[in-house]
């Protein structure tokens, strides 16, 4: 079993970001939820807040606006209405 997981952040306006990642954190409409490698199926509604990934023990702090987290097959997908780097 992998440790890690492919991350995808896209955006409207074209941009996009691909990151390996060990956890993923971000509030959702139903509380924050915390993915890690090989979570279950799951969609959720994301809530504007900061979105906070690792990777071996370095952390990303990303502030997006809402959207949708999709995760599957050991990859999680996040369609923002907009995003910015913290």
């Amino acid at each position: 079993m992998a440790n890690t997981f492919t991350f995808t952040l896209v955006s409207p306006d074209g941009k996009k970001l691909v990151k390996e990642a060990d956890i993923l954190n971000v509030k959702t409409t139903n509380g924050v939820v915390g993915i890690l490698a090989n979570h279950a199926d799951l969609v959720a509604v994301i809530e504007p807040s900061i979105l906070n990934f690792k990777l071996k023990g370095e952390s990303t702090n990303i502030n997006i606006s809402g959207g949708i987290l999709h995760v599957k097959d050991n990859e999680v997908r996040v369609l923002a209405e907009s995003y910015e780097e913290a």
